[in-house]
């Protein structure tokens, strides 16, 4: 079984355009990436345990980047990160693709520090895992 660290992570972004973008150099953080079965309780009357079946649909928790801020007109994430697809390669072939809404974008400066993103996308359907 191949182990991957950070250096074999790719983020790759469909842009408004529907061109992929890399945009791992601009991304130091990524939250976990979760798929979800949903359930629903199933317990009757006079059952002694709790009992659920599963409804047949999944779904994606928002994923999170964060990064340095860069404005660069055409290349950075303040021009990159609008209508887009996103696509995680994490390391060897295995993937995690989905398209997403952008729900929030943030800048944040501190004192002493870079100005840094964080961007909060919303899958708004199928997640492909190859």
């Amino acid at each position: 079984m191949a182990k991957y660290g950070s250096n074999s992570i790719i983020v790759a972004v469909d842009n408004s355009s529907g061109t992929p973008v890399t945009m791992t150099n601009y991304v130091t953080t990524i939250n976990a990436v979760s798929v979800e079965a949903l359930l629903q309780e199933t317990t009757a009357f006079g059952d002694a345990w709790q009992e659920q079946l599963s409804t047949g649909m999944r779904r994606a928790e928002p994923i999170v980047l964060g990064g340095l801020y860069d404005d660069t007109s055409t290349t950075g994430p303040d021009a990159i990160f609008n209508d887009v697809a996103i696509t995680i390669t994490w390391g060897g072939s295995k993937t995690t693709a989905c398209e997403a809404i952008i729900t929030n974008y943030t800048r944040t400066a501190t004192r002493g520090e870079l100005t840094a993103y964080e961007v909060t996308l919303t899958p708004t359907g199928t997640v492909t895992e190859a």
